[in-house]
């Protein structure tokens, strides 16, 4: 929706109308329960030179019916602010013109420092019938450009102290604005942004990126919940911080956040930024994400170079390099038994885990029963240290990520602990599969939902050459040989990888 951006004069306060709407469709015949809910969180500023707003939504539902809202927001001269409201109720069927079958309207009015709940039903007339509930929840903040303090001092007021805590300090001119620290969350003020809180971790990468002085500039909305419901985004100035609970908070800005947007924010095929957007000299930029890279170059969308190792591949890899390190005859199968979601982090969310099971030999147990001799769980995470930035030297490492679990029956607890030590030497330090070197072009080394491995290169000749290599690499995949002494840690450890007899980085063979 536009908000619009109004001037101001010192002895007219602005309105700021934070509101909600919230659309449930009741008729359940005509449209299933679980997707009857649209909720839509927005922002208004009214003011003596736009003292009007208005936005308007739509909801499709079942049998060709549409639901329409329009609400208007008038600023009177006393004060408060005037809402009004229609709905309707309409039919469409293809290729002939809307018929209205009902109608609703509303009004009411809302005061400086007042939040004022306004509801509706909409019936069909024919029937009679309740088709559809509309909530409209807004909340008014009166915004005194004279007197930044008083404007911080009421906002915080009307969210409460249980909501923001006792102040952390007096009111503070930052660039663009004003802002008043509480304990668990920031105010900042300012006649072309309004006022808008930040808080938690959105509020820790906001300071860590520099705040007001930063790409991002002031908040121009609230912390707000995201379309799937799991995350929070904020909007800037200058950009964007999205939330996750297995991301952590990353900045998207510039044109890289309106691609994203294009395909979907959160819900698209990408996911959920997973890296703050990243220069890409000379001109472009890019961002990592749970699913993918997204690259700019002059602005344009530009597919990253990629190479891939498959589940399968993968698998097989590990499966050989466990059975070099345990003894002769001991595993009977390995299988991928899960992987995790992304890991949260400030600055760069950490890979997808994966965890092993580890078999042996089977047996008859109980009744007939087949029975391993043991089960063992390994969750592992493939990650790249330092985190790729397409310029420097990267190591790419395995780890191990969590508690090896091990299971076996009543008469084989006895091997347990000796099976325990072999284990925990596959991975008692972090081994490197693999070197990158920093004018390959590395943007990205993730681990995919589907438990494949994926490395993305800068697409420019220079990363072309890099992914052919890396492709290379993936294809003759072998285990390193045993050597006759007994494996030690970090380089000498089986778990490493090698595509020849060098053992060396993919991307730097060309």
């Amino acid at each position: 929706m536009h908000t619009p951006s109004p001037t101001h004069t010192p002895d007219h306060p602005q309105a700021q109308l934070t509101h909600t709407t919230h659309l449930q469709v009741t008729d359940d015949e005509t449209f299933g329960r679980d997707h009857a809910l649209g909720c839509q969180h927005d922002l208004t500023l009214l003011g003596p030179a736009c003292p009007d707003a208005a936005y308007h939504l739509r909801g499709l539902g079942g049998r060709d019916r549409q639901v329409t809202l329009s609400v208007t927001f008038t600023l009177t001269p006393a004060g408060p602010v005037q809402i009004s409201g229609e709905a309707r109720l309409l039919a469409r069927p293809p290729d002939l013109p809307a018929r209205e079958l009902g109608c609703a309207a509303f009004s009411g009015q809302v005061a400086p420092g007042e939040t004022r709940t306004l509801r509706t039903r909409l019936c069909c007339h024919e029937s009679g019938d309740e088709y559809a509930r509309i909530t409209l929840t807004v909340q008014h903040t009166a915004l005194h450009p004279a007197d930044p303090a008083g404007t911080l001092h009421a906002c915080a007021q009307a969210l409460g102290a249980a909501h923001t805590g006792p102040p952390a300090g007096p009111c503070e001119a930052v660039r663009g604005g004003h802002r008043r620290s509480y304990r668990h969350a920031d105010l900042y003020a300012s006649p072309a942004t309004g006022v808008h809180e930040i808080r938690g971790d959105l509020r820790r990468r906001y300071d860590a990126l520099g705040g007001p002085d930063s790409l991002l500039g002031l908040p121009v909305s609230d912390p707000t919940p995201t379309a799937d419901r799991a995350g929070q985004f904020s909007h800037f100035q200058g950009g964007s911080l999205f939330l996750h609970p297995r991301t952590g908070p990353m900045a998207v800005h510039g044109d890289l956040r309106a691609a994203w947007a294009s395909a979907g924010w959160e819900r698209g095929p990408l996911g959920y930024p997973t890296s703050d957007t990243l220069p890409l000299a000379p001109d472009g930029s890019f961002n990592d994400f749970q699913n993918g890279v997204l690259v700019l170059l002059a602005g344009r969308p530009t597919p990253p170079v990629t190479a891939t190792l498959t589940r399968g591949a993968l698998l097989a890899a590990v499966d050989a390099a466990l059975r070099r390190h345990l003894p002769a005859g001991l595993l009977d199968s390995v299988t991928l038994a899960g992987v995790s979601d992304t890991r949260f982090d400030l600055r760069r969310s950490g890979n997808r885990v994966l965890t092993f099971h580890l078999r042996g030999p089977v047996r008859p147990g109980p009744h007939g029963r087949p029975d391993p001799a043991f089960e063992a769980w390994l969750p592992v995470q493939f990650a790249a240290s330092p985190a790729p930035d397409a310029c420097r030297p990267v190591r790419l490492i395995a780890r191990q990520a969590g508690l090896i679990t091990l299971r076996a029956p009543p008469d084989r607890q006895g091997r347990l602990p000796s099976l325990g030590d072999a284990l925990g030497r596959l991975l008692r330090a972090p081994v490197t599969l693999a070197s990158v070197p920093g004018h390959a072009g590395l943007l990205s080394f993730k681990v995919l939902a589907d438990g494949s491995l994926s490395l993305s290169f800068r697409p420019d000749p220079a990363g072309h050459a890099a992914a052919a290599a890396a492709r290379r690499f993936m294809d003759r995949l072998r285990p390193t040989p045993r050597p006759a002494s007994s494996p030690g840690p970090g380089a000498g450890d089986p778990w490493r990888l090698a595509a020849g007899a060098e053992g060396g980085a993919p991307a730097a063979r060309r």
